[in-house]
């Protein structure tokens, strides 16, 4: 029985469309470098590649309260379900 501890070149992870903003690609890249040597330092780079694909549809970070009016940052979960009003079918990708 074999053990992957490391491969090289790094596994792709995700097939992205060409239309993926880079930063996102630079994220899911940087997740399938480390996936064998830190699983959840991987985990960690997904989620900042959701975070910047938000980022890179405008969907805010910040929520607003409705009985004071303050801002305070919103959840990563709040940004999907907020973006799975304009693309229902690719926020379902991220609830799965």
């Amino acid at each position: 029985m074999y053990r992957v501890e490391f491969v090289r070149p790094a596994l792709p992870l995700l097939r992205t469309p060409p239309t993926t903003p880079e930063s996102v690609k630079a994220e899911t890249a940087s997740a399938g470098k480390l996936i064998f040597q830190a699983p959840g330092t991987a985990g960690n780079r997904l989620r900042r590649a959701v975070e910047e694909l938000m980022d890179a549809h405008s969907v805010g970070k910040t929520k607003t309260d409705g009985r004071t009016g303050k801002r305070s940052p919103g959840s990563l979960h709040a940004r999907i379900q907020d973006f799975g009003v304009t693309h229902p079918s690719e926020a379902e990708c991220f609830s799965r």
